[in-house]
């Protein structure tokens, strides 16, 4: 097995923290010697430092899963960031488990093999919630963004003939003038609650963001960051070409783009699996039945 990728660069003080927190994850898996292990969307855990606890794992059996979100950056990128990373998986991991569909994004595309992957539907907060769906909210994720402040502003001064509700994020400091019909917060601890208050949101494209919109039934008009990566330019064009929202490129974002995709109708093709956490959980648990038979 390589040594694992990007410690080799890292400055010292990092490498230290690093290399500190290494050795903290591999004391934690030891004494708890857990019957599976699930990591997500760093394979090693951050700068590496999951991977000898990963092996030490592995090397004794434990079923050990990877956790992958339906669409990481483009295929391009990923192939060169795992150039070390994808043996690892290869050698370590009885499953990834792809909280996505095949038939929207095939994650082979990323280097992996196709033996080990399990594509097991969205991923949702699914609390049980009333819904009254009367306004159109703007959340922005953790706001912590220049795309983020901009969508905050150009949502307020927008006239979209409704109420509105723009929930900017607990890292965001944008500061609007007051205005009769509409009402801004920087967090709420019950998103749901806020999905189910709203019947259109305009968001941007982050995982959770868009697939709890989508699981709560919201008429969705996405904003798709394209920094640092592609992940959500990617995911919301794809969303957009089944008719599940309306997806404007943030170079094309203008009060007459928001109206229109706020306006028009959704004609969606199908809908999502939003199945994915209990196909995960049923998965994880058929392999720990397994090596609980052959552990003495």
């Amino acid at each position: 097995m390589p040594a694992p990728p990007y410690l080799h660069v890292l400055p010292l003080p990092t490498f230290l923290e690093t290399q500190a927190r290494s050795r903290l994850l591999m004391r934690y898996v030891q004494q708890h010697s857990p019957l599976a292990l699930l990591v997500d969307k760093h394979p090693l855990g951050v700068r590496a430092d999951f991977s000898a606890a990963l092996l030490w794992a592995h090397e004794r059996g434990i079923p050990c899963f990877y956790g992958l979100r339906d669409i990481l950056d483009h295929p391009d990128r990923i192939r060169t960031e795992w150039v070390g990373v994808l043996p690892y998986i290869s050698c370590c991991f009885r499953k990834v488990l792809v909280y996505g569909q095949e038939d929207l994004f095939d994650v082979t595309k990323y280097g992996l093999d196709p033996a080990q992957i399990e594509y097991c539907g969205y991923v949702s907060d699914t609390t049980p919630v009333h819904k009254s769906q009367r306004g159109i909210l703007c959340t922005l994720g953790g706001g912590d963004s220049g795309p983020a402040t901009q969508i905050a502003r150009l949502f307020w001064d927008c006239d979209l003939k409704e109420q509105k509700t723009l929930v900017s994020g607990p890292f965001n400091n944008v500061v609007l003038p007051p205005k009769d019909q509409q009402r801004h917060i920087f967090y709420h601890p019950n998103m749901p609650q806020i999905w189910a208050a709203h019947h259109t949101v305009v968001c941007m494209g982050g995982y959770n963001t868009v697939i709890e919109a989508l699981f709560y039934g919201l008429h969705v008009a996405c904003i798709p960051r394209t920094e640092p990566r592609l992940e959500q330019l990617v995911r919301a064009q794809i969303f957009a070409e089944r008719g599940w929202l309306h997806c404007i490129h943030p170079a094309h974002l203008t009060p007459e783009a928001l109206q229109c995709a706020v306006a028009q109708p959704l004609r969606p093709r199908n809908q999502p699996n939003f199945m994915g956490a209990q196909h995960a959980a049923t998965t994880i648990l058929h392999e720990i039945r397994l090596y609980s038979q052959m552990v003495p």
